[in-house]
C-alpha cells in the first residue's frame, strides 16, 4: 500500500472514533432527569370547618365530631374536621355546661379533593333548674325572657326540678320552619297531669303578627309538627299547649326558594418548579369564610313591605325574624374567616402547579306569611350563605419533564 492511502485510512479511523464518541456523550442518558412525585392534594379527602360561638364570641373547647372523625374548637372557636368521603353527615356539638345539638352539613357527590363545606354553629348554655311541686309555677325562661311556661296546679304528682333554655338548634335541619323561640326542657320526657301553657312574646305590637305560627317537638332528631301556636292578641304573644317535655319550637312555616350558586376564586397559590428537577414540598392553606348573612338592609326590605309601619315596629320585626332565621343556618348572622391547611403538596421537578381558591355563595330567599292590620300579607327577605371553599389544582410542564405539551393541564 501506498503512504498515502494508508495515512487516508487512519485519518478516516481516527474520525470515525471522535464521531462514535462524540455520539455517546450526547446520548438520552445523561441528560438532567426530573424527579417524579405524586402529589398527595391531589387523592385527599374532604373538611367540615367553620366556627363554634355562644352567640356573639368564638367558644373554646367545644367537642365536635361525625362519624369517627372528632375534634376541638380552638381559642376562637374554629374546628376543622377530616372526613374522607362525599355524603351527608350530622356533626354533634358538645360542651359540659351547653345544650348539646347535632347540625347537618353535605360533601356534594363529585367534589374536588380537600373540598371545604363551612358549617358554623352557636351553642347556649343551659339555665339552672328550678323546683317545681303540685302548685305549680309561672316559669319564665331566664337568658332570653321570650317565653313563658304556666305549670297549673296538681299538673305534677311529685316535685320536680324543672329547667326550661332558649337556645340555638342544629343548623340544616328546619329548612321551612323559622323559630321565634326554641326550647330544650329537661327533664326530657317528663309528663304532665295536665296541660301546660307555653306563651312566646310577639316582639312587635299588635299590628303585626306572624301568621302560621307552628308547634314542633325533636323527636330523634328530627322536628315533628304538634300543632298551632294561635296568636292571642290579649297576651301580644303566640300560645300553645305541651303535656310532655322534650325540645319544643314555635314559629311560622315559611318558604326557601334556593337561588343560584356563585362561585369566585378569592386567592392563588403558586409552587414553580420549572427548570428544577428536585421534587420540593410546600404546605398549602386557604382562607375560608364561613356563615351567612342578609343580602342589604334588613330593616329597609321591611319598611318597603310594609308601608306604614312604625319604626319601633320595624326594628322589632327585624329583630324577631333574624332570631327566627337562626333555627334554618344555626347561628346569628355573621360572617367568620379561618385558615385550613389542607396539608402539604408535592410538585414533581420541572413543573409548576398552581392552585386557584374558590369561594362558594347562594343567595336565598326565605318567604313567610303576617297579618298587617289584620290583612294577611306574604313578605320575603334575601340572605347569602357562604357554603365553603374548594382547591383547584392546574399544572405546567417544562421541556424535560414527562408530561411536557406544550401548555397547562387542569
Amino acid at each position: 500500500m501506498k503512504k498515502s492511502s494508508l495515512w487516508s485510512a487512519v485519518l478516516a479511523m481516527g474520525l470515525a472514533a471522535t464521531l462514535s464518541v462524540g455520539f455517546v456523550g450526547c446520548s438520552d442518558d445523561d441528560e438532567p432527569t426530573p424527579e417524579i412525585v405524586e402529589n398527595p392534594l391531589e387523592k385527599g379527602g374532604y373538611y367540615i370547618a367553620g366556627f363554634v360561638t355562644d352567640g356573639t364570641n368564638g367558644l373554646e373547647g367545644v367537642t365536635v365530631k361525625t362519624n369517627g372523625a372528632e375534634t376541638t374548637s380552638g381559642a376562637g372557636g374554629a374546628f376543622l374536621l377530616a372526613v374522607k368521603a362525599t355524603g351527608a353527615y350530622k356533626v354533634e356539638f358538645s360542651k359540659e355546661g351547653f345544650v348539646t345539638v347535632t347540625s347537618a352539613a353535605e360533601i356534594a357527590s363529585g367534589a374536588k379533593a380537600n373540598a371545604v363545606v363551612a358549617l358554623n354553629q352557636d351553642l347556649t348554655k343551659a339555665n339552672p333548674s328550678v323546683t317545681v311541686g303540685s302548685d305549680g309555677m309561672e316559669l319564665v325562661e331566664a337568658s332570653k325572657e321570650i317565653s313563658t311556661l304556666s305549670i297549673p296546679a296538681d299538673a305534677l304528682k311529685e316535685n320536680a326540678e324543672i329547667s326550661i333554655t332558649e337556645y340555638t338548634p342544629g343548623a340544616g335541619l328546619s329548612a321551612n320552619q323559622l323559630s321565634l323561640s326554641t326550647l330544650q326542657c329537661t327533664p326530657d320526657g317528663q309528663v304532665f297531669e295536665k296541660p301546660v301553657v307555653v306563651s312566646v312574646k310577639n316582639g312587635t305590637s299588635s299590628d303585626i303578627y306572624f301568621a302560621d305560627v307552628k308547634h314542633w317537638t325533636e323527636k330523634n332528631g328530627t322536628w315533628v309538627e304538634e300543632g298551632d301556636a294561635s296568636y292571642d292578641a290579649a297576651k301580644n304573644a303566640y300560645v300553645a299547649e305541651m303535656n310532655h317535655f322534650s325540645n319544643h319550637a314555635f314559629g311560622p312555616l315559611c318558604e326557601v326558594r334556593l337561588g343560584q350558586v356563585r362561585e369566585n376564586t378569592v386567592s392563588t397559590a403558586v409552587i414553580d418548579n420549572l427548570g428544577k428537577m428536585n421534587a420540593v414540598e410546600q404546605e398549602i392553606t386557604m382562607t375560608q369564610r364561613s356563615g351567612w348573612e342578609v343580602s342589604g338592609s334588613l330593616e329597609a326590605q321591611l319598611s318597603n313591605a310594609f308601608s306604614g309601619l312604625s319604626s319601633s315596629d320595624v326594628r322589632a320585626l327585624a329583630a324577631s325574624l333574624e332570631r327566627s332565621l337562626v333555627k334554618i343556618q344555626g347561628t346569628a348572622s355573621a360572617v367568620r374567616e379561618s385558615t385550613v391547611s389542607l396539608g402539604k403538596a408535592q410538585v414533581s421537578g420541572d413543573m409548576k402547579m398552581t392552585v386557584d381558591f374558590v369561594e362558594t355563595t347562594r343567595t336565598s330567599t326565605i318567604s313567610f306569611g303576617v297579618f298587617y292590620r289584620l290583612q294577611y300579607v306574604k313578605a320575603s327577605v334575601e340572605i347569602v350563605n357562604y357554603l365553603g371553599c374548594t382547591p383547584r389544582i392546574s399544572y405546567e410542564y417544562g421541556a424535560s419533564h414527562p408530561g411536557h405539551s406544550g401548555g397547562s393541564i387542569h
